[in-house]
């Protein structure tokens, strides 16, 4: 066990799917974190929480639609609530065909671009200024970590508005890192490849 993250606070905001989510939320508890699951598939989320439970870990399940403010707000909330303080924030959600199907710039209409920004960017912000806030009330500092992709350093093509979103991504977490450096607060991005 990683005496490090012993009893670290986290909510994982995408942490039931299939994938990185899953991973991450099972490799925080197995470090010994208090993970808040946050899903939009709530019965997921709970189904997981149960295995890490079972796993002698220590996790909750709450729902949330990335979309919706006050839901994120909710979860930042429920996490305080359930573990006594959130140290670290992970928002997993984000992708392109899940929710887009690929189609050249001139072809992207204006519904289409707010929707890829919304699941991949928008919703992030949202999650640290929430994040941010209640570390700073804290006064202990904070960690958040971010699903990029490679997308955001390169080209691409057919799939602008993502690529944008992913970029933006970048940026935040640069902005984050000299806003809040002196309130040990950091931020990093992980930029992906392909995950199946």
């Amino acid at each position: 066990m990683d005496r490090t993250m012993q009893d670290r606070r986290f909510v994982v905001i995408g942490g039931a799917g299939v994938g990185n989510g899953g991973g991450i939320s099972r490799s925080l508890a197995a470090a010994g974190a208090r993970v808040m699951i946050a899903d939009l598939d709530v019965e997921r989320a709970k189904s997981l929480a149960d295995e890490i439970t079972a796993a002698n870990g220590t996790a909750e399940a709450v729902e949330i639609d990335v979309r919706s403010e006050s839901t994120i707000n909710a979860a930042i909330a429920s996490t305080v609530t359930a573990f006594g303080g959130l140290d670290g924030l992970v928002t997993v959600v984000g992708g392109h065909t899940l929710f887009a199907p690929w189609q050249p710039l001139h072809e992207t209409s204006d519904e289409l671009w707010d929707l890829v920004i919304d699941v991949n960017v928008r919703y992030v912000f949202r999650s640290v200024r929430a994040a941010i806030r209640q570390f700073l009330a804290q006064g202990t500092g904070g960690s958040i970590v971010s699903i990029g992709s490679i997308s955001g350093h390169r080209s691409s093509p057919f799939a602008a508005a993502y690529g944008v979103a992913k970029a933006g991504l970048d940026n935040l977490a640069k902005s984050v890192a000299v806003e809040y450096a002196r309130d040990a607060i950091r931020m990093n991005v992980v930029a992906c490849g392909v995950i199946t």
